[in-house]
């Protein structure tokens, strides 16, 4: 599992970590279950932040977000509208959702047809988050190379399941993280990448990290795609750097 074992090495690191699973994903309430909102989901961080500063071990100076693929999008965004967050660490966030035509047509009607259906009560329309070979409704998110890998992986996430709501592909639509991150840039970004990334390519973080305000920092992993650019020391070693260097400057201003 991703977020735990890097929050565990946050710990080892000395670093105090708030983690939570998005709303209606994993042990956190919420239904429908699996239903991506990525505004609300930017809302939550705001709300998680809120009590995290209110724990006495947290120093509100160098309190900020982190997250992962969609969360780090959705973190970028939060650290953006949200002054309280001193810093935003994001590991290969996608900067803008899209679907083919085909796929277009299928979630529009869908999701037309899942409106009647909720709205008598009936449970939500399901799609696949990887189809049987890795592939996805959204476009550039397939990833049948690393499929055999990523089965492998999530025998270890007990809490994910392989779905997520129509409404959710809809309003992916609507999120344009790049958009936003050029009219607001979140405080002390750090925008990590892997150069094998076919979901999130290093020329669309590179894009992202550039209308970015300073401080600011790059880090690309060599040899890594999208879900295992996490892994190993020099990511996590580069994130703890961070957030130590924020601390240390700030302790030198005083």
């Amino acid at each position: 599992m991703i977020a735990p074992t890097i929050a565990d090495r946050f710990h080892a690191a000395g670093i105090t970590v708030l983690l939570y699973d998005p709303r209606s994903f994993g042990e956190s309430d919420g239904v429908p279950r699996e239903d991506v909102e990525p505004y609300k989901q930017m809302e939550d961080y705001s709300d998680a932040f809120t009590f995290l500063l209110s724990l006495p071990t947290v120093d509100p100076r160098c309190a900020g977000v982190w997250g992962i693929s969609l969360s780090a999008s959705t973190a970028a965004c939060a650290g953006a509208l949200d002054a309280r967050m001193q810093f935003v660490i994001a590991i290969s966030p996608p900067s803008s959702f899209s679907y083919s035509p085909e796929s277009l047509r299928y979630i529009l009607n869908t999701a037309a047809e899942d409106q009647g259906r909720r709205s008598s009560g009936k449970e939500p329309i399901y799609c696949p988050a990887l189809g049987s070979k890795g592939e996805c409704l959204l476009e550039g998110m397939s990833c049948e190379e690393d499929y055999g890998f990523i089965l492998e992986y999530l025998k270890s996430c007990l809490s994910w399941t392989n779905r997520c709501t129509i409404q959710s592909f809809c309003r992916l639509l609507t999120f344009h993280p790049k958009e936003m991150l050029k009219r607001a840039s979140p405080k002390s970004p750090l925008i990590i990448g892997g150069d094998r990334d076919m979901i999130s390519p290093v020329e669309d973080l590179l894009e992202i990290f550039h209308v970015l305000k300073q401080p600011k920092r790059w880090h690309l992993e060599k040899g890594k795609g999208h879900f295992d650019v996490h892994q190993g020391e020099s990511c996590v070693k580069v994130q703890t750097d961070w957030i130590r260097s924020i601390k240390w400057n700030l302790d030198q201003e005083e």
